[in-house]
């Protein structure tokens, strides 16, 4: 393997692993909003269950209740299950490219960091090494 393509290997890998902190971050503050929809979705399932056996009304409101408790669910977690999939995407091209790297006796040792500033943009701190598997 020429410097070329190793130049490229890193280039390619530390753009994954800065994908990956990203998407990660995302996945976080994800789950953050996701736990307050849930949070809610089990409110009205709760005052549904309640409103049922306290029979304030003729109409189904426990089977209701649970309906749009279950929508508030689905449209709380399914941006973190397209995440979780981004993620494991990019997890599979970084080990593509180990095993590319192993293949030629060659190992690397990165550091990424990624955090976002005031403004909610991303700061990337990034370095890699390639040396060969002693």
């Amino acid at each position: 393997m020429n410097e070329e393509e190793k130049q490229a290997i890193q280039i390619e890998i530390l753009n994954t692993l800065v994908d990956i902190k990203k998407l990660q971050l995302t996945r976080k503050s994800l789950l953050k909003e996701a736990s307050v929809l849930g949070i809610i979705a089990l409110g009205i399932m709760g005052v549904g269950a309640y409103g049922s056996m306290e029979r304030w009304t003729d109409f189904p409101i426990f089977q209701a209740a649970i309906a749009a408790g279950g929508i508030l669910l689905a449209i709380a977690f399914r941006p973190l299950q397209q995440c979780k999939g981004e993620i494991d995407l990019y997890e599979k091209k970084l080990s593509e490219l180990e095993s590319l790297l192993k293949k030629n006796n060659l190992e690397y040792k990165a550091d990424v960091r990624v955090s976002r500033d005031s403004k909610g943009e991303y700061v990337v701190q990034k370095s890699i090494k390639i040396g060969t598997i002693k």
